[in-house]
């Protein structure tokens, strides 16, 4: 017999080698039985041979959830649609969920409605709104986060994004999924160290994400069904559905650390506190609850959210411990009542919707805090129990119950024939509505209160708190609605807490009153007197409960005991992770004096003498020693407190012992026995340190503290260090070495919270050099911790590059008077080439010369070829293209230097050919150029030549269109009047920026060309396109060079 149940016989069978495991451990790993098929061949693109994702985009197109162009290429850095970011999950995941969409710019006629469709389905897709999608916007990298997130398990796995240096650029709705993401490695930072969270996905990027997350995740493909009690799915993405079948009956499955994109089927498991269906750290599209016979209990709690439940029939819902972090921990987001079915709830829930007729739903516990119920939902009954609350109720059918004495904050009654037991603190009848909601016959209330210790209790312990409890929700007499319920400070002035009688002495206390404002705890400042009797009152009518009703005179007493042992310590006896700040204090349950004969006061000197023993056991020792104190005792005689007279010590363990005999209990003259307490102090003061090299010049140091107060930290070349590790006064005083002193970016500080994680910042550093960082935790009182030291090398800096150009040469040059810059912010970039003839360029590059640079440059990953014809500054070399050549390859130009603190710099340009060539162009009244969408493809109109007018000056117009590329700035043409005997007789420059249509008019005018054998070159971005205009004949041709980049 198998845990579970396929559709598949293959994965049946596999299953039953599962089930040893299942009975022993109760714990499955389930494997990925529906593997990717791989390609037959791999997939070579043109435009991926030197690119750094191309082995990841050659792993996706075989795990077959993306492909390329028609064209050979892949575009690798081209930004990635939510439609198209969508598909490819849905691809890799394997989901099959489905459902209803309602987002106006979804067509269903369009290829993407049906992805779009699932990933609502699967709940990792929502959109601007409820009705807006935007399929076709560039999805950025925090949003891509955001849906990995609801998809990648990560079991509370979140991190600080504070080292990355743009992290405040995180939008809020973010930042938990870019903390899990970033904690999973799946998203990381740039190697400027900063995330970018704003900037667009590329498909290169999401090829990698979605490589790393089938490569590192559990994924089940296939529905299953889980026929086993005490079975736990853990740690794996199902894709589809799972459903805990009847085999299981009443007992018990736990889903930990799992996502399950399609429904969750709970038709088994019992419902008790030990059985039923827990889901752990868990995230869930939705859930049914269908169990025939009995009531299913499901269980939410830790980081789970359950986005819908739809129950069919009797079921317990429940949540607890919610993290209620954005996305995750929000337990049952949206709840569906759709048939008569009883249904209780417990813990907190957002949102409830009854649609069938005769439900019945029970509040045990907790806040529902929106409850609709549809007009369809007839007879229907909600019971409300003392410690529940529907924050705001919507009753829309006719008949609805409201029973039980729990809290009803606000009642929109929409409806005819509403009832209550418990009067709704508000109470809003709609329009149309004849009848107003009206109280059920035979269920008004008393007001009662009830006490812990109760009434005439002896015995007491000195150090209890006391606890008032109400019948219901109460308020002050004179306060109106539920906004006024009572408060702590209104507690304190209508409770009177009196000692001996009930009109004796006050005793001072605070009052803590629950959120529902059906009870109050009562803590007295101090420890009550043994053998003695203290009252509590409350005057009549000081107090109104939820039914209106006034309370009685309330008055109840309980006496205290006499434990002459009763003695507490503080930190608490065995309490490990101390600070070092602490003082420890002995508190007695009443008072007590000197235990010899004399008649004195415990004065400091007697308590340090003959009552306290001060002992400790360092980390390095093997007995106890003494420490020196000071003590001193409160006036009430009932606490001791101990001030060491030094900063207590890192990992030691402390003793304090009262001596017996030192102290006797004043009330009985009881000796007070010897009694010890220890306590060990902390081991370290910052945990999870991590100092990383963000760049050549700058350091971050990211820690854990365990300590409330600040972190101070300095950073030291390691040619500075001294033989004394820095002392902590040094570091907070940046006075350790005058490289700090001088420089205020080689220290840091910052104040922390205990259990923050933070980060110090260190700049302005040298490039491939070895540091010292040091961190010391001062807390709130001023005590140092130890000092932490780690060591970082920053990274070499890159050869800043001054200029780097390509020119294309003609037959018999060695240079060129055009050429075109290429883009050195990056270490990448294309160049295109317009022809398919025989083509040599040349390749400029000129560095700084302070660093002696050397060049070499070569070709890779084509047919092209490369020669370096000179290596010192500034360099160049040649490239020559065969003809014909498909994919020419990248040229890479490798600069060098012999400072060691610069790193030897690739620039790799890749070389693209256009396949198309322009064979006419007029010169004269009109030039105009077309972009077709990502292709670049380009032809020319008109393709007629218009004959150059007379005169000396000739007007022309270019006309660019840029398609999408919009508001480009800066495009530059230039029109070179060429004579092959003179070469350029002529200059003219047009500059314009295109417009929101992506267009761009150019206007001037050129020399007339009058010269037998002159020509004009046409320059488009410094790209380079001739033609021989002698005779401006039809049959003439331009030469066949054009290279143009519409690249943002």
């Amino acid at each position: 017999m198998s845990i579970f149940k396929s559709p598949r016989t293959a994965v049946r069978t596999a299953f039953v080698t599962l089930l040893a495991l299942a009975m022993v451990t109760g714990t499955v790993n389930i494997p990925m039985f529906a593997g990717i098929t791989e390609a037959e061949a791999a997939v070579n693109f043109k435009d991926m041979s030197n690119h750094w994702a191309k082995n990841y985009v050659q792993k996706a197109v075989d795990y077959g959830f993306v492909d390329g162009y028609n064209d050979g290429r892949f575009r690798p850095d081209r930004p990635i649609t939510r439609a198209e970011f969508s598909k490819m999950l849905n691809l890799a995941i394997g989901n099959e969920s489905t459902a209803k969409i309602g987002f106006w710019d979804v067509d269903p006629d369009m290829w993407y409605y049906a992805d779009v469709a699932k990933g609502v389905a699967a709940g990792y897709i929502s959109g601007y709104s409820d009705t807006e999608f935007a399929p076709n916007k560039n999805i950025s990298r925090q949003e891509a986060a955001v849906m990995l997130a609801r998809i990648v398990p990560s079991n509370n796995n979140g991190t600080t994004l504070k080292p990355y240096g743009d992290y405040a650029a995180v939008g809020s709705w973010a930042v938990p999924a870019m903390q899990r993401m970033t904690a999973k490695n799946y998203i990381g930072g740039y190697n400027d160290g900063d995330l970018h969270p704003r900037d667009n996905l590329t498909r290169a990027q999401a090829a990698k994400i979605i490589d790393d997350i089938i490569d590192n995740e559990k994924i089940v493909k296939n529905n299953q069904r889980v026929v086993l009690s005490g079975v736990t799915l853990k740690d794996t993405i199902y894709a589809n559905r799972i459903s805990v079948g009847s085999d299981v009956e009443n007992g018990n499955v736990t889903i930990s650390g799992c996502t399950v994109l399609g429904e969750l089927n709970v038709e088994g498991g019992g419902s008790d506190d030990n059985s039923g269906i827990t889901v752990l750290n868990s995230r869930i599209a939705s859930a049914t609850v269908n169990k025939a016979s009995g009531v299913a209990r499901l269980y939410a709690k830790g980081d789970t959210t359950i986005k819908n439940t739809n129950v069919l029939l009797d079921a317990k819902l429940e949540s607890g411990m919610l993290a209620k972090n954005g996305d995750f921990g929000k337990g049952f987001e949206n709840v569906r009542l759709s048939r008569a079915a009883n249904a209780d709830f417990i813990g907190d829930f957002p949102l409830v919707n009854i649609e069938g007729s005769k439900v019945d739903m029970n509040v045990s516990g907790g806040t529902v805090t929106k409850l609709n119920i549809a007009p369809t939902a007839t007879e229907a009954k909600v019971k409300v129990q003392r410690t529940g609350t529907l924050s705001e109720v919507d009753a829309n059918a006719e008949g609805t119950a409201f029973l039980g004495d729990g809290n009803i904050v606000r009642l929109n009654a929409n409806a005819n024939g509403i009832t209550y037991e418990n009067i709704p603190a508000r109470v809003i009848t709609g329009k149309g509505v004849n009848t107003d909601p009206t109280k059920i016959a035979g269920s008004e209330k008393t007001f009662e209160i009830k006490s812990s210790p109760a009434n005439g209790a002896t015995n007491v312990a000195k150090t209890s708190n006391i606890k008032l409890e109400f019948s219901s929700q109460v308020r002050l007499a004179n306060r109106i609605g539920s906004a006024n319920l009572l408060n702590s400070d209104q507690a304190e002035s209508v409770i009177k807490f009196r000692k001996s009688k009930s009109n004796g002495r006050s005793v001072a206390f605070k009052a803590e009153v629950a959120g529902d404002a059906r009870s109050v705890l009562i803590k007295p400042d101090s420890p009550l007197d043994s053998n003695t009797t203290y009252y509590l009152v409350i005057s009549a009518g000081d107090l109104v409960d939820s039914f209106n009703n006034k309370n009685a005179e309330f008055t109840v007493s309980f006496t205290t005991g006499v434990t002459a042992s009763e003695i507490t310590f503080s930190p608490a006896n065995g309490s490990t992770s101390v600070g070092l700040s602490a003082m420890p204090t002995i508190i007695f349950s009443n008072s007590v004096s000197r235990g010899d004969s004399g008649s004195g006061s415990l004065t400091p000197q007697y308590l340090k003498d003959s009552v306290i023993s001060f002992k400790k056991i360092g980390s390095n020792e093997t007995s106890r020693r003494k420490v020196d104190f000071t003590a001193s005792i409160d006036s009430s005689n009932k606490i001791i407190t101990i001030k060491p007279d030094e900063t207590l010590e890192e990992e030691a363990t402390y003793y304090v012992t009262i001596n017996g005999g030192s102290l006797k209990y004043a009330e009985n003259k009881a000796e007070v026995s010897e009694t010890t307490g220890s306590f060990t102090t902390i081991s370290e003061s910052l945990t999870s340190r991590s100092v990383k090299a963000k760049s050549d010049n700058r350091v971050t140091a990211s820690f854990t503290a365990l300590e409330a107060g600040k972190v101070y930290g300095i950073i030291v070349p390691k040619n500075d260090l001294k033989k004394a590790v820095p002392t902590a006064a040094s570091i907070r005083n940046h006075n350790y070495v005058t490289s700090v002193s001088n420089n205020s970016k080689h220290y840091d500080y910052v104040s922390v919270k205990a259990g923050s994680q933070e980060t110090l910042d260190f700049s302005d550093l040298d490039a491939n050099t070895e540091y010292y960082v040091y961190l010391v935790l001062y807390d709130n009182k001023d005590h140092a911790y130890s000092v932490f030291e780690e060591k970082v090398t920053t990274s070499a800096k890159e050869i800043p590059i001054k200029s780097l150009k390509i020119s294309v040469l003609e037959a018999g040059q060695t240079e060129s008077a055009v050429s075109e810059n290429i883009s050195t912010s990056s270490t990448e970039s294309e160049y295109f080439i317009g022809t398919q003839e025989s083509t040599t360029l040349r390749v400029d590059v000129n560095a700084d010369k302070s660093l002696s640079p050397k060049y070499s440059f070569t070709c890779v990953g084509g047919q092209a070829t490369g020669t370096t014809m000179n290596a010192t500054n500034p360099g160049y070399g040649f490239v020559t293209i065969p003809a014909g050549t498909a994919d020419p390859g990248t040229i890479q130009v490798k600069v060098s230097s012999d400072d060691e603190s610069y790193a030897t710099t690739i620039y790799s340009i890749k070389l693209t050919r256009i396949n198309s060539a322009i064979s006419s162009v007029a010169v004269g009244d009109l030039i105009s150029i077309t972009s077709y969408d990502n292709d670049r493809q380009l032809s020319v109109r008109p393709s007629e030549y218009a004959i150059l007018k007379g005169g000396s000056r000739d007007p022309i117009m270019m006309h660019i269109n840029l398609a999408e590329r919009s508001n480009k700035k800066n495009i530059r043409v230039l029109v070179y009047h060429w004579y092959s005997g003179s070469g350029n007789r002529g200059t003219y420059n047009f500059v314009g920026t295109a417009d929101k249509n992506g267009d761009v008019q150019l206007e001037g005018t050129i020399g007339q060309c009058d010269i037998a054998d002159g020509y004009y070159k046409i320059v488009v971005s410094s790209d380079v396109c001739g033609t021989d205009s002698s005779n401006m004949k039809k049959t003439e041709t331009f030469t066949r060079y054009y290279n143009i980049d519409f690249r943002n």
